[in-house]
């Protein structure tokens, strides 16, 4: 019973966090956010700490949309209302990465059958930041 109820309340936390998540869309995750993805992605992640970290959400089955950081946390927070969780994964890019995509730090996939590449991704991110004047 005990444990139930914990679940419960850890859950509840989450999701009344999540109201203060994808307010905006900076690529800069904020602490609410980073609390949220280092909680669901606490058995993967490592080390790693999602804390403003700059972000790049993927989206579409076959990761070729570059989504945005308040469509992410809408979805998370509307599955997570109806029970269920978002299918989503990450790719932590290293600094040559970080570089070349102009300073995104993490890969946030949802939605997505078959994640591309961080390479993939990137040549996306380059290929529609040189078409803004």
């Amino acid at each position: 019973m005990t444990t139930v109820f914990m679940l419960l309340v850890t859950l509840a936390a989450k999701a009344q966090q999540l109201d203060s998540c994808g307010l905006d869309d900076t690529p800069t995750l904020n602490h609410q956010e980073a609390t949220y993805l280092n909680f669901f992605f606490k058995d993967t992640r490592g080390s790693f700490n999602f804390l403003n970290k700059s972000a790049v959400f993927i989206t579409g089955s076959s990761g070729h949309t570059i989504g945005t950081k308040s469509a992410y946390f809408r979805d998370v927070s509307s599955w997570m209302a109806d029970g269920n969780s978002i299918v989503t994964s990450y790719a932590i890019l290293n600094v040559d990465q970080v570089n070349q995509s102009g300073g995104y730090e993490v890969i946030l996939f949802y939605w997505v059958k078959v994640s591309p590449s961080p390479k993939a991704v990137i040549r996306k991110i380059n290929a529609r930041t040189s078409l803004v004047p």
